[in-house]
């Protein structure tokens, strides 16, 4: 995501600087991580929290709900019993919550696994990723098995010895991992084929580099294939063409620069590379039935 200055969104570099600001009665003195019941916060929490981003990840575990919800970027996730949500430094956030609201938050910062795991890729994992569902149902069965696994998350985490960092991030991986096998368990057994790494390979690219790079040629040259087999794998494994992703991707960074930023729609229209602003109109009223002044709109009414 990359909104960032004449941005509208505060962002927080540390967990305590982000418990201030919610005004929770917990402070964390393990500056990498935090873990805390939601019931603990105390009674004074913010009842929302406008637009934000963090230097840190955020998984939530809500046992009770009630009727608030989270945004992350632009999508409302109504807060459910039983669900799983992750929050990824890339991610803007939002929230607004009752005090029914009950279960477990956890907040800890990529460096955390370092000493044990120097080659860990947390942004690699699914959940974390702008470009998927971040939020898991669990069933019954996943309901336990994460339940045991964030309490001795929460053990270690409030026990005070040597090895209390190891422990705490040990317990922590076991749990990215358990949660991964549950996500990954949505996908069938093609998303581990060749074409799917392919498509997920060029996904990424197009999201690090689509100001600069808009022709599937383009990204078809830096994956060794032809533009005609880069979009024939695309469109059998995603149902879309390699173009309609750069598409996609210009349209979700227009709608986040639209409704975050403080730039004008001009503005807005040349940083995504248009070399007009109607045209940047054009493409925003062909995909969304409305111009961006219309979007804008209806983003204030909300």
């Amino acid at each position: 995501m990359l909104v960032g200055k004449n941005s509208t969104i505060k962002r927080y570099s540390t967990i305590n600087a982000y418990l201030k600001a919610a005004n929770t009665s917990v402070r964390t003195d393990f500056k990498e991580f935090f873990i805390t019941k939601i019931s603990d916060l105390g009674n004074q929490v913010v009842p929302f929290m406008t637009a934000i981003q963090k230097d840190f990840y955020q998984i939530n575990f809500i046992t009770q709900h009630d009727t608030g919800t989270y945004r992350i970027n632009l999508k409302d996730y109504q807060q459910l019993d039983n669900c799983l949500y992750f929050i990824s430094p890339d991610h803007i956030y939002s929230w607004m919550r009752k005090s029914q609201l009950d279960g477990y938050l956890i907040y800890f910062k990529k460096s955390l696994f370092k000493p044990i795991m120097p080659s860990f890729e947390i942004e690699l994992y699914p959940f974390f990723s702008i470009e998927q569902d971040n939020m898991l149902i669990l069933d019954d069965e996943a309901v336990i098995q994460v339940d045991l696994l964030i309490e001795q998350l929460h053990h270690f985490y409030k026990t005070q010895t040597q090895y209390r960092a190891k422990l705490t991030t040990t317990a922590l991986l076991t749990l990215i991992f358990y949660v991964n096998s549950l996500y990954t368990n949505k996908f069938d057994a093609t998303s581990k084929s060749i074409a799917f790494t392919l498509v997920h390979r060029y996904k990424n690219l197009v999201r690090n580099q689509f100001l600069e790079k808009k022709k599937v040629h383009q990204y078809a040259a830096l994956l060794n294939v032809t533009p005609n087999h880069l979009n024939a794998v695309c469109k059998q494994q995603t149902g879309k063409t390699a173009k309609a992703w750069i598409d996609q991707t210009v349209l979700e960074e227009a709608k986040l620069q639209l409704a975050y930023s403080n730039l004008s729609i001009k503005e807005i229209a040349y940083n995504l590379g248009f070399s007009e602003p109607t045209n940047f109109t054009r493409f925003f009223k062909k995909y969304t039935d409305q111009s961006p002044h219309d979007f804008v709109s209806r983003i204030k009414e909300h």
